[in-house]
């Protein structure tokens, strides 16, 4: 176990050093890049190419300095001085822009800086103030894993954004088939989220429930902090965990019984991994995960009274990629392959991969592969 976690971690280490050093060599050739073309004159495509790097860096202070650069030659006093303000913040130890910053406010009227007054009303790049607004997501995905498990899922989603910050809060309905106890069960999912945005931070909590063929019942919960480290890229970790029972055959764990009971079960998980968004129409991300699924109890189906002790668990190890590709407006296509390692306990336990419960003389552990492939529409 411990082999397949170390290099499970290694792996997410090492991805987000390649993300970190990718964003900040491109942020500095981009910076690079705009000097040379201010240089030559060429401020239109100068700023470009500051606004490039401040994507991939935002604490990049020279890029904002060549941005005021820029828009001094241009004429754009005001913004000008939005920008030299915002490069002083981030590295206030620059006497000489010091000077120019105070020199540029002395010759504007008060209240010419039309960049810091924008941000400060709230308004958004095109001079409009931020409404909520109320948006809607249609969505198909289909998942394969081991054992011949598979889910096909059709989801709805409602999602009311109340700020520009990212303060929101939505409501899913997913109707889903997956395998239970071997066989294809249809499975409805209710799910209630709620987040905010605290700058750099946005915090969320959902909790759900899911309801099905063989008697399926579950209830989920799932909270998730994410972290802007810059611009493109962020950092997320998840822990969720959730509790049901389901129906199944007695003679898995009593060979000697043939009825059916109830199977009560369990599980907590956790996922840490980055994300990055070098272009608006492209991102990447990956996690590592773990899973502690249990099988706990079970109950007769008509006599509730009678229980027997179960306390089989198995532990998953996984490390996700996912690549998501907005193909057109409104349209998102996303490739989620999956690896990992499962670590299975003597005797019988419910496995969520296989579908049903599975039975070991001794304790055993196994290689998988799986993956989603999920395409979705959203519109306001």
């Amino acid at each position: 176990m411990k082999p397949m976690r170390f290099t499970l971690a290694a792996a997410f280490f090492a991805l987000s050093l390649a993300f970190t050093a990718y964003a900040q060599d491109s942020a500095a050739q981009y910076l690079a890049a705009g000097n040379k073309l201010y240089l030559g004159k060429n401020y239109s495509q100068a700023l470009r190419c500051y606004q490039s790097a401040l994507k991939l860096n935002p604490h990049l202070w020279q890029a904002y300095e060549g941005l005021g650069n820029c828009e001094l030659a241009q004429g754009d006093k005001a913004q000008a001085l939005s920008d030299y303000r915002a490069s002083l913040a981030l590295n206030p130890g620059n006497p000489s822009l010091t000077s120019l910053t105070l020199s540029l406010q002395s010759q504007l009227p008060s209240g010419a800086d039309s960049a810091d007054s924008t941000a400060s009303s709230g308004e958004d790049e095109e001079g409009k103030p931020f409404k909520p607004y109320w948006e809607n997501e249609f969505g198909l995905s289909s998942t394969n894993q081991q054992a011949g498990q598979s889910t096909n899922a059709l989801s709805y989603t409602g999602t009311q954004h109340f700020t520009e910050d990212g303060d929101f809060a939505s409501g899913e309905l997913q109707l889903e088939r997956q395998k239970v106890e071997g066989a294809a069960s249809g499975i409805g999912v209710l799910t209630f989220e709620g987040g905010l945005g605290l700058g750099f931070f946005s915090p969320a909590l959902s909790i759900g429930g899911e309801w099905g063929q063989n008697a399926w019942h579950q209830l989920d919960g799932n909270l998730t902090l994410g972290f802007q480290l810059w611009d493109p890229l962020a950092l997320n970790y998840t822990l969720g965990g959730n509790a049901g029972y389901h129906d199944g055959p007695v003679s898995q764990f009593y060979p000697s019984i043939n009825e059916t009971a109830r199977i009560d079960t369990a599980s907590w998980n956790t996922t840490l991994g980055p994300s990055f968004t070098p272009w608006d129409w492209w991102s990447i991300s990956t996690t590592v995960g773990y899973e502690y699924d249990i099988t706990y109890e079970l109950q007769g189906i008509y006599h509730p009274n009678k229980k027997v002790p179960i306390n089989q668990a198995e532990q998953i190890d996984t490390l996700n990629l996912a690549l998501d590709f907005t193909l057109f407006k409104g349209f998102i296509l996303d490739l989620a392959p999956q690896v990992g390692r499962e670590y299975l306990p003597a005797g019988a336990v419910y496995n969520p991969k296989a579908g049903g419960l599975v039975f070991n003389t001794s304790p055993t552990s196994q290689n998988f592969v799986g993956g989603t492939v999920s395409v979705s529409y959203s519109f306001e």
